[in-house]
């Protein structure tokens, strides 16, 4: 058996979980740039970057689409254009092809002199590179930056969750301890299923639904002193 085979796709639940995560995750504050006008944003560097890590270089491409023509960009003082993200992940022994997009755009620059266009180029890397950061965000990168309200939202929310989740934990556990005199979970998991008729794989993994359901039926059974 080769055991130098190279792995060039990581493996398929690996690359989803961290896929999922990502919304999650904060951008490193060293990545994060400050505009003069107070608007905060990440670099195109970083964002290929992040890209890589998750779906690796091989797996993921763009297509920009202009908006308009270049007259009416120049009409307009302001290029746009339309930038398709397209990503491959591994699934059900095949690939799975999912696309988000992005609309990106900035203002042409001109030379104060004359007023002639500066570097047209340069505006339109420029533009693609703000349609591909905003697409990249439908993935949850840098989305922090992007859509600050929501996070901070979303945070709260799950603080709140995790809250909930300790406080029916400790409930559980102190009803046990009273019950059965109990602290050992493998043997607190066999007295919910036989009392409470509800069977727990894991603590951790139950929902707060579940483990809110499991301490107040626990405090029934205290009430009936079993």
């Amino acid at each position: 058996m080769n055991n130098n085979k190279l792995t060039i796709i990581p493996q398929a639940n690996d690359m989803l979980a961290a896929i999922i995560k990502e919304p999650n995750q904060k951008t490193p504050p060293e990545f994060i740039k400050r505009r003069e006008d107070g608007y905060f944003y990440v670099e195109i560097g970083y964002v290929k970057r992040r890209l890589n890590q998750l779906f690796t270089p091989l797996c993921w491409s763009h297509t920009t689409i202009e908006i308009g023509t270049i007259d009416d960009w120049l009409k307009i003082g302001q290029v746009a254009v339309k930038v398709e993200l397209k990503v491959k992940l591994p699934y059900n022994k095949g690939w799975l092809e999912i696309t988000k997009n992005g609309y990106g755009g900035v203002p042409i620059k001109r030379l104060r002199k004359d007023n002639s266009i500066m570097d047209f180029a340069n505006d339109l890397k420029s533009a693609e590179a703000d349609g591909l950061k905003k697409a990249a965000s439908n993935f949850g990168i840098a989305d922090d930056i992007f859509h600050p309200q929501v996070r901070i939202d979303t945070q709260k929310a799950y603080q709140r969750q995790i809250g909930n989740r300790e406080n029916a934990m400790r409930g559980i556990f102190a009803c046990a301890r009273e019950l059965w005199n109990l602290s050992d979970k493998e043997e607190i998991k066999k007295k919910i299923k036989e009392f409470c008729n509800i069977e727990v794989q894991s603590f951790s993994e139950a929902t707060e639904a579940v483990l809110v359901e499991i301490f107040n039926r626990l405090q029934i059974l205290k009430q009936e002193g079993r």
